[in-house]
């Protein structure tokens, strides 16, 4: 029982310190005005149209009351704006996470860091995605050791880390799918499913594409309410649960959120976000425009999709494009961003060995879909980004898999070999990312780049490995007292060490329980 505490401790110690001390911010409750100066934009916490887009929101809610953007807090969400139909300037984004943030910036707020209080709540739902995988991983049969070794890879070893630094939603949408399948897992209840219809209806108006990306577990679901089975008629009978069906109805609570933000904001309950005509700048005197001739290639490609509708992002005509920058490009496959996530796979092969069928067509599935989605996405870059941000959930599904994997092959020490190396590769190039910056141009844009700014410009990781040798790092912790004592990179690598360290130690126990089997406790 102790050496299970002391392992729970040294993985949340473990999580916790890689989060604090690569989480982004300044200190200082910044104005709406002081809010688009380069020192909270450009070269601040907030240096991506996606996190101040969703910033923007939560800022007019709490400060202003409203929906509706003021001028100066329109300017900031640039090129990520829309205007309804009455004219107002609104967010392009699911409204759900700038809500969630709201406690976080308050109490950030009262200690003098609203954008850090805001931004370490994404760094909560972080930390709770590692749990959530580590607990899952214990329940299909992987050991304590492996089970937090997995945990580790998908929170620290992939695009994942950066994006737990700063204002996205990736996290909060892992967050609702493993908070879903663990319910599924764990409990056959009423309250549990209703628990799930709510969780997954809520992943819509966090990131309206989860409505495609749920769906394996939305089913999963479904098949604790309704039954087919073939009778030796060769007929189905349909059967189901009445007790249970009423479990969906909590999906409503979520979906009046929903309809009330589109219904006030958008004109129309049925009009999402990012349908709405977008507004790129916002001229001196204030008028919007649809296009602006100063503005560098940044934060353009999502704004290149040629239908405003929701299914005008998807192109079938990217889908080999968008499936070779997800896999092998070198700015953003996973391939150079995270090869350790591929071992992932042998963890599926071992739950198909087990005939674990409906916990992996659930993870399988959820990779695949996320893979297949954001192929057809008429911007698989994601903008400027680091790594591919879209198939966060698709690294959660696969850490699982990790686990698994490394708990079948903990006797084979090539096994657990190529999983140390792969993992401190993969640490180390998503360290630089947590710590530096997510903005990283894709290969398509440099030549453009490099004429606007008129020097090289790289696109790969050399990119945050460049800023680093610059003395240039985001982390909250390092720009506001620890710069005074050490440079950018002994911050960078002293992080690196500390974790693949204890990655380490969690890998030597994983060995002796291949040697001196024990019983679990």
């Amino acid at each position: 029982m102790k050496y299970s505490r002391l392992s729970i401790f040294l993985f949340g110690f473990v999580c916790a310190i890689a989060l604090l001390f690569s989480v982004r911010g300044l200190p200082g409750n910044p104005t709406a005005q002081e809010l688009v100066t380069p020192v909270w934009k450009d070269h601040g916490p907030l240096e991506l149209s996606p996190e101040r887009g969703r910033f923007a929101l939560l800022y007019s809610v709490v400060e202003d009351r409203s929906l509706f953007f003021s001028l100066p807090v329109a300017r900031l969400a640039t090129p990520d704006l829309a205007r309804n139909p009455d004219g107002k300037f609104v967010s392009l984004f699911a409204p759900l996470l700038s809500f969630l943030l709201i406690p976080g910036y308050l109490i950030g707020k009262f200690f003098g860091a609203s954008v850090v209080g805001a931004t370490l709540v994404v760094a909560i739902a972080a930390f709770a995605n590692a749990f959530l995988i580590r607990a899952i991983a214990l329940r299909l049969g992987a050991g304590k050791n492996a089970a937090s070794l997995g945990a580790l890879t998908f929170l620290l070893a992939t695009p994942a880390f950066p994006y737990a630094t700063t204002l996205y939603q990736h996290h909060f949408s892992v967050l609702f799918l493993l908070s879903a399948i663990l319910l599924l897992l764990s409990n056959r209840g009423f309250l549990s499913l209703a628990l799930v219809f709510f969780l997954l209806v809520s992943g819509i108006a966090l990131d309206n594409p989860n409505a495609i990306l749920f769906l394996p577990v939305g089913l999963w679901a479904l098949s604790r309410i309704l039954s087919f089975r073939t009778s030796d008629t060769e007929s189905v009978r349909v059967s189901f649960r009445p007790l249970l069906l009423f479990s969906g109805f909590f999906a409503v609570i979520p979906l009046l959120f929903f309809l009330w933000y589109n219904s006030l904001a958008n004109g129309n309950p049925f009009t999402l976000s990012g349908t709405l005509p977008s507004v790129v700048a916002i001229s001196s005197d204030g008028s919007p425009l649809s296009t602006d001739p100063n503005q560098i290639p940044r934060d353009r490609l999502e704004r290149e999709a040629s239908e405003k509708t929701a299914v005008g992002f998807f192109q079938t005509r990217a889908l080999l494009n968008g499936f070779l920058i997800h896999l092998t490009s070198p700015d953003r496959g996973a391939l150079w961003f995270t090869p350790v996530i591929f071992l992932g796979f042998f963890g599926f092969a071992v739950l198909f060995v087990r005939k674990e069928y409906g916990i992996l067509r659930v993870l399988l599935g959820t990779s695949l879909l996320t893979f297949l989605l954001y192929s057809l996405w008429s911007d698989p870059w994601g903008g400027w980004a680091f790594g591919s941000r879209y198939l966060i959930p698709a690294y959660a599904m696969l850490s699982i898999g990790i686990a698994i994997a490394l708990e079948s092959r903990k006797r084979s020490f090539i096994f657990l070999a190529a999983f140390f190396l792969l993992f401190s590769f993969s640490l180390s190039v998503n360290t630089l990312g947590a710590i530096t910056s997510i903005a990283n141009p894709p290969k398509v844009q440099v030549l453009e780049l490099e004429a606007l700014s008129g020097k090289e410009q790289k696109y790969t990781v050399m990119r945050n490995w460049q800023a680093l040798e610059q003395n240039t790092s985001t982390a909250f912790l390092y720009r506001s007292v620890l710069h005074r004592f050490f440079g950018a990179i002994p911050y960078g690598v002293s992080l690196f060490i500390f974790v693949v360290v204890s990655a380490f130690l969690f890998l030597y126990a994983l060995l002796r329980e291949s040697s001196f089997p024990s019983r679990r406790v």
